[in-house]
């Protein structure tokens, strides 16, 4: 992809039309050297700021540009710390359970849960950050599946059941034994 073709993607998610307004060329030309021109994070980030003001890009820039050039990971990172809490909350449950699930089941289970499920999840899939098939289900880039499942994993490394969610088979298994030692069978 050509600096032409990373900046028209980056102006298609960030302003919703092919390029961008003369005003903030040199703001976009920036965002996308920033990013390396890596289709996801151009997509993502420029979904993050579509109709911010000047100063979010400016500050959004400043991030970005303390992150190794290299750690794309970090880069999309950026995008979900934007997020309101309810809305984080929702793309970790996307990222460890729902990838592939019907968007209606999934958000009954989100408003028993006391979340506006319809409010975030719009705010997600606005972002990039979870898109919705013509099925009906909900879908993500394996790489914000793999950051979403890593911040969960970041909240205690060595004891799977101190997390918030636990999705691997190997990590529910070690929970279940590691809390059923002790307990006497009759």
């Amino acid at each position: 992809m050509d600096k032409d073709d990373s900046l028209q993607l980056f102006s298609h998610h960030a302003f919703r039309r092919d390029q961008p307004p003369g005003d903030y060329l040199d703001l976009s030309e920036a965002m996308v050297k920033t990013t390396g021109g890596f289709p996801l994070a151009l997509e993502v980030i420029g979904s993050s700021l579509y109709l911010k003001e000047k100063r979010v890009w400016e500050g959004m820039l400043k991030k970005l540009q303390k992150v190794s050039n290299n750690d794309v990971m970090e880069r999309l990172k950026i995008s979900y710390e934007a997020l309101k809490d309810e809305e984080q909350q929702m793309f970790l449950d996307t990222a460890c359970f729902f990838i592939g699930m019907d968007k209606d089941i999934v958000c009954h289970i989100w408003d028993g849960c006391g979340f506006f499920s319809q409010v975030g999840l719009h705010a997600l899939c606005v972002r990039s950050l979870v898109t919705i098939s013509e099925e009906g289900e909900l879908d993500m880039h394996d790489l914000l599946r793999d950051l979403g499942r890593n911040i969960v994993r970041q909240e205690n490394i060595d004891e799977p059941g101190m997390r918030t969610r636990i999705w691997s088979q190997e990590d529910v298994l070690d929970v279940l034994d590691t809390q059923t030692v002790g307990i006497e069978y009759a």
